[in-house]
């Protein structure tokens, strides 16, 4: 996913090479900073076992994964990669 997801969005949205490169650099960022912020606040607060994170991590990742059929804005992207990093974070 990560890797196609430059190549979608020029031909999806029909942006420019430095405009690709910008939008996925922010949505890179998010997803980063919400597998930070999953380890750092929900793995430290919640103290589950390994096998109820891996769990919630799976559903966030295939949440993330369905929402890619929603993807008509970009913003949806945005979601997407949040959702992705929450997942992988977990």
């Amino acid at each position: 996913m990560q890797v196609t997801t430059g190549f979608f969005i020029k031909d999806h949205f029909h942006y420019s090479l430095s405009e690709t490169a910008k939008v996925i650099g922010f949505i890179f960022m998010f997803s980063g900073i919400a597998s930070i912020t999953s380890q750092l606040v929900f793995v430290r607060a919640l103290k589950l076992s390994g096998s109820r994170l891996l769990i919630m991590g799976t559903l966030f990742i295939l949440l993330s994964f369905l929402s890619l059929l929603f993807h008509q804005h970009i913003s949806a992207l945005y979601v997407t990669f949040t959702l992705l990093g929450l997942g992988i974070g977990l």
